[in-house]
């Protein structure tokens, strides 16, 4: 998993588990706290009250995916310590589609 396309893609295949991991866990803060996204793209993704949930997480799959493998490996770092079952099921999907 090298390129910002093949993470988009990967993480769109599980957008409503990562949905559901934003809106019910401390993933934005702990991805701000690794410094993989900032306060105001946090802000951006849960602070909308005019976007839709799905305009959400698209936003938040290209703010990850705009970021580069370096971010994407502390995003997975980052699933493990607040949902690691979304990380097992990303592991196991990146491994079919590559």
């Amino acid at each position: 998993m090298a390129g910002s396309s093949e993470v988009r893609t990967l993480l769109s295949r599980h957008k409503a588990s990562l949905l559901h991991e934003l809106n019910t866990t401390n993933l934005l803060s702990a991805l701000v706290k690794r410094a993989v996204i900032t306060q105001i793209d946090k802000d951006a993704v849960a602070g909308n009250a005019d976007r839709s949930a799905d305009a959400d997480i698209d936003l938040f799959i290209d703010v990850i995916g705009a970021k580069g493998f370096d971010a994407f490996r502390e995003f997975c770092f980052a699933l493990e310590a607040e949902c690691p079952h979304v990380l097992t099921d990303l592991l196991v999907d990146q491994h079919s589609i590559t």
